[in-house]
Parts: C-alpha cells; sequence; structure tokens
C-alpha cells in the first residue's frame, strides 16, 4: 500500500477537521492518521465518555517484528476484560527507530471513560505485563498523559487526537531497518454500522 503523507497542520475525515502534529517539513503519514481518528471516534459511539492513555515503551533487544507489541495487546485486552468488565479496547502505536540500535514505540489505548477515569492502578497493570514479555523493556509515563472525553461535550478530544498524531510523523519511521509495520491500531466500527 502506498504511503501518502500530508505537511498540512490540519487534517480532514469524513466531514469534521482536525487540527494535527504536522507542518512544512513535519509531514505525516495520512493511512495512520485516519486510521488514529477512526479509532477515537468509533470509540465514542459505543462509550458516553472515554478514557485515553498515552504512554512509550522501550525494549531491551532489537526486533525485526512487533511481536512484543502484539503480546501486551492480547495480555491488556484479558487483564482489562477480568479486573473491569471491558469489553472494547481501542489502540494506537507506532514504531519508531532513528538513530537507537533499537526500536521503541509510541503508544495509546481508548477504553469506556465509564470504568477506568485514571491512569494510576492502569501504568502498573502495563507495567507488569511489559516487564514480563519484554526482557530489560521499559514502561515510560509520560506527562500529561490521560484524556477524559465526554460525547456530549466533546472536550479534551481535539486536544487528544493532536497528542497522538505525533504517531503519525514520518522521519522517525522512514529509516526503520525492520521489515514489521511501523504502526497498528485497533479495528473498533462504529456502533450504526457494526452488525455483529
Amino acid at each position: 500500500m502506498a504511503k501518502y503523507k500530508s505537511e498540512s497542520p490540519v487534517f480532514r475525515k469524513q466531514g469534521k477537521i482536525y487540527k494535527v502534529n504536522c507542518d512544512t517539513g513535519k509531514p505525516i503519514f495520512t493511512h495512520q492518521m485516519g486510521r488514529i481518528i477512526e479509532q477515537v471516534e468509533n470509540m465514542l459511539t459505543w462509550h458516553n465518555r472515554v478514557f485515553i492513555y498515552v504512554f512509550d515503551l522501550h525494549v531491551g533487544n532489537f526486533t525485526l517484528d512487533n511481536k512484543y507489541i502484539s503480546v501486551l495487546i492480547s495480555k491488556l485486552r484479558f487483564r482489562l476484560a477480568q479486573d473491569y468488565k471491558i469489553i472494547r479496547m481501542g489502540y494506537m502505536w507506532c514504531r519508531e527507530q532513528f538513530k537507537s540500535v533499537k526500536q521503541h514505540y509510541h503508544m495509546a489505548i481508548v477504553l469506556d471513560g465509564s470504568k477506568i477515569q485514571s491512569p494510576t492502578k492502569l501504568f502498573h497493570k502495563i507495567k507488569l505485563i511489559w516487564d514480563e514479555v519484554t526482557p530489560g523493556g521499559h514502561l515510560y509515563g509520560v506527562k500529561n498523559s490521560y484524556y477524559n472525553i465526554r460525547r456530549d461535550t466533546e472536550v479534551n478530544k481535539a486536544e487528544a487526537i493532536y497528542r497522538i498524531s505525533y504517531q503519525a510523523k514520518v522521519w522517525t519511521k522512514d529509516n526503520s531497518t525492520a521489515r514489521a509495520n511501523d504502526y497498528g491500531a485497533s479495528q473498533i466500527r462504529n456502533r450504526a454500522s457494526d452488525h455483529s
């Protein structure tokens, strides 16, 4: 699939305009940006409130694939279902490797905001899983790491999407030597179009 790029600070999707972390000389991948917006918006069709948590993941050893992320997502989905009765987990991540010999990841998860409103316990759950699946890996909390968004007011939604749009930036992905995908996202469908 062709990787189209944009240097516009605004991104249009389904009749809406979003401000993104992009400018002349700082392009983003449009397909990836579209998936990020899609997953946030689709989660809001299922839940009156959504909780978004962003964090960074570092590995102990370079891998050509993204097996650690796949295992993390699987185990985290299970823990959230067990501990919070959460049945739907939106997520988006990107793989970066610029000057380092190892890749690292930026990740965001999107959850039912009626079940979780703070990342305190969540951070420890994710850290335990990441420590288990990545020898020598580390989970890094970041400043202003979470957003509570209400469907009726959409307060914080624009800020959250702008923040996550960092994942779509081009310059730390074009130099990757891995054969693996450099980003991924959940496949939460819009409630109106879901027939499952």
